[in-house]
This record gives C-alpha cells, structure tokens and sequence, in this order.
C-alpha cells in the first residue's frame, strides 16, 4: 500500500489536534501568565510522548496550519513557535529551547520567536534573528 494513503488517516488526525492545539493556545495566551503556560506545555510533552507521526510531519503540518489565511495563528510567530515546541518535544527530541527576542525598528520595538536547537536557531535562517536582542530562552530540554 502506498504511505501517503496508507498514513492519511494518522495525518488527518494529526492535523485536526495542530488545530485544536492552535485554538486552545490562542485562548490561554492572553488569559494566564506565560512561565504558566510553558509549565503547562512541558507537563503535557511527557504525559503522551508522541510517537506515531515523525519531526518532519510536525513541521510541515504546523507550517501549513501557520500559512492558513483566516486561522488563528496566521503569521504569529510566537504561537507557531509555541506549537512547534510542543509538538516536537513530545517525539523526544532534546536540547529543544523556545527563543523571544526584540530589537527596534525605525523607532518602534519589534519580536520575534524562535526555537533554538542545541543553541543555534532551528528551522529559521540566522540572518533572519541576529539583530534581535534574546529576552527569553526556554532553556534546553534534556
């Protein structure tokens, strides 16, 4: 049988928890504090180790979940970078850290989040984030 149809169902499944997960984020991210929240997300990483769908699916799923015009994490930074931390921490992989970094801009103070493995940014080019000054660094899971 062929993989794409013989994992569509895990993937369809996977896709409606980015979903749900990406709801469920949007409305606890202005109503508790964020240690808070980050305390939540590494209790429910080692809960239910994700074993079923690879590193790969989880980012190309939650980068197609980021790209959606109308959906709730449409070119948030911080929720998709939220997701991909969680939802990759949970395959086991390691040394795993959620960045924030600002910097000013014309005047105004911008953000940006990203994850940094093994303390280099993952997933994003260094280009992209060497101007931005780290406020907060998850620190690496191990």
């Amino acid at each position: 049988m062929n993989r794409k149809i013989k994992d569509a169902p895990r993937i369809i499944w996977f896709c409606l928890r980015v979903f749900m997960a990406a709801l469920l984020l949007s409305a606890l991210l202005p109503a508790i504090k964020f240690p808070r929240l980050l305390k939540i997300i590494h209790y429910r990483q080692t809960a239910a180790p994700e074993k079923r769908i690879d590193s790969q699916d989880i980012i190309r799923i939650v980068n197609f979940v980021a790209r959606l015009k109308y959906f709730v994490i449409r070119n948030n930074c911080l929720k998709k970078s939220l997701l991909l931390y969680y939802f990759l921490g949970k395959t086991g992989l390691k040394n795993l850290e959620l960045v924030i970094g600002v910097k000013k801009n014309t005047g105004r103070l911008s953000g940006h989040s990203w994850l940094a493995l093994d303390s280099r940014p993952f997933l994003e080019d260094w280009d992209s984030i060497k101007e931005f000054q780290i406020i907060y660094s998850s620190g690496a899971r191990k």
